[in-house]
């Protein structure tokens, strides 16, 4: 592995198309967005905009919180919960189109989503492969399913990482919660998930970006690695209810996570001419 100074500092006419290799390409994609025993690393918020930039290219997009118990997703969103993954435990495993439409909730962007469960006491309850396996399949005739996981490993969470065609595990630059994304990731190992498919996410940067890959594939051991700038702005965004993938699309976390969105499912194109590139490592 390599990181490629000279193809970073390139101007942007000068620059090589990406290589990323991609296993699930021109398929249909379910995408895990993860982390490893820490909250707050930005999980979420990359979820939600992830799902709000694909949705914007005119895809059919639905967004999962399996982050039980207390996901964010629909507040995030300022949708109703009274639809929600619990709702699901009931129902018979083969659900026709128009009965899986009634069960989501619709945002104002036309984005579907499936929030977490309304009490802690149901936890209990949602809490097992099976469910996963229902409503992930029956999710199956959108382009883009997108699960916002638990940080934690229970059995729903599981199931959603071994169906992946991708995975993202989110991290902030803390050296611990670097090495907890590696225990994850030989957890996931362990239960037979294809780890292949995993790339890291590094948010809320501050430094220059760039100087750091060496050090993040060392302790994670994961070899496709992308920063986030850090956003200043952002907590006062999220408490105005500003998401920025639909009102700061300039920002420079935006603009990074489109490239990413980019290398996860290479048959689409951006919206918009990219005018830099994003700081990843990639195979020599």
């Amino acid at each position: 592995m390599i990181f490629d100074l000279k193809n970073v500092n390139a101007p942007s006419f000068a620059q090589p198309l990406k290589q990323h290799v991609n296993k699930s390409m021109n398929r249909k994609k379910l995408i895990i967005v993860g982390s490893s025993g820490k909250g707050g690393t930005g999980k979420t918020t990359i979820s939600v905009n992830l799902a709000l930039f694909y949705k914007s290219l005119g895809h059919s997009v639905v967004l999962c919180d399996f982050d039980t118990p207390y996901g964010d997703v629909a507040s995030m969103l300022q949708v109703s919960d009274d639809r929600n993954i619990a709702t699901w435990l009931k129902l018979p495993s083969d659900l026709p189109s128009n009965v899986i439409n009634n069960l989501l909730i619709d945002t104002k962007e036309g984005l579907k989503v499936l929030p977490s469960i309304q009490r802690a006491d149901e936890e209990q309850y949602v809490n097992n492969e099976m469910l996963a396996k229902k409503i992930i399949e029956n999710l199956k005739e959108f382009d883009v399913v997108i699960v916002d996981a638990a940080p934690k490993f229970d059995f729903l969470t599981e199931e959603a990482y071994k169906q992946a065609t991708d995975i993202i595990m989110v991290s902030d630059p803390n050296l611990i919660s670097l090495n907890n994304i590696y225990r994850g990731i030989q957890h996931l190992k362990q239960k037979k998930v294809d780890v292949r498919n995993i790339s890291l996410v590094v948010n809320k940067v501050q430094k220059k970006l760039g100087q750091s890959f060496e050090q993040y594939r060392r302790i994670t051991s994961v070899d496709n690695i992308y920063e986030i700038p850090y956003e200043a702005k952002m907590q006062e965004w999220m408490n105005n209810g500003i998401i920025p993938m639909s009102n700061k699309k300039n920002s420079k976390m935006i603009r990074s996570l489109i490239e990413i969105a980019d290398d996860v499912y290479p048959t689409i194109q951006s919206y918009e001419q990219k005018s830099w590139r994003l700081f990843k490592w990639k195979k020599a």
